[in-house]
């Protein structure tokens, strides 16, 4: 199985490394290439660098580790070649203000994942990565893995 990363900023680059540390293929794609053939070429064999385009196109599951406004242009953009592929959404609604401060970009109640859900076609599988906060900080999981069904994404620390 081939995972297609989009973008490979903090989220995108531990989901590489983890999947690629578990023994699977991955495709990198983002906005600055020189920085995805560089993480390409850190991670080895079973990683090679791509547009979004051809990312997409060649991974079997499809990780759109960008901000919710940039996931919300690139799915209908891409939707013809994102048809029978897993799409995981690891992003939470959170911006920041002016003075650096967290909160909420979508009404209480409606989840990143749901928004996605919408800019997808119907006959795709969502699987939406959720990150549980617990006194300020991210709980890790173990054991990175990759499964026919669709991607289980967690920290392997």
């Amino acid at each position: 199985m081939t995972t297609a990363i989009i973008g490979i900023g903090k989220i995108g680059g531990a989901v590489a490394r983890h999947l690629v540390a578990g023994g699977e293929s991955v495709v990198l794609a983002a906005t600055d290439q020189s920085h995805v053939e560089a993480l390409a070429g850190e991670l080895g064999p079973l990683a090679r660098a791509a547009s979004v385009e051809d990312a997409i196109a060649d991974g079997d599951a499809v990780v759109f580790a960008v901000w919710l406004d940039t996931m919300r242009e690139l799915i209908p953009r891409h939707a013809r070649l994102l048809e029978g592929k897993v799409v995981v959404d690891p992003s939470n609604p959170i911006g920041f203000d002016e003075s650096g401060q967290p909160f909420r970009t979508l009404p209480e109640g409606q989840s990143a994942g749901s928004v996605v859900a919408r800019a997808a076609s119907s006959g795709r599988t969502l699987r939406e990565g959720v990150r549980h906060a617990r006194r300020g900080r991210a709980r890790r999981r173990r054991t990175p893995r990759a499964t026919a069904g669709g991607a289980l994404l967690r920290d392997g620390r």
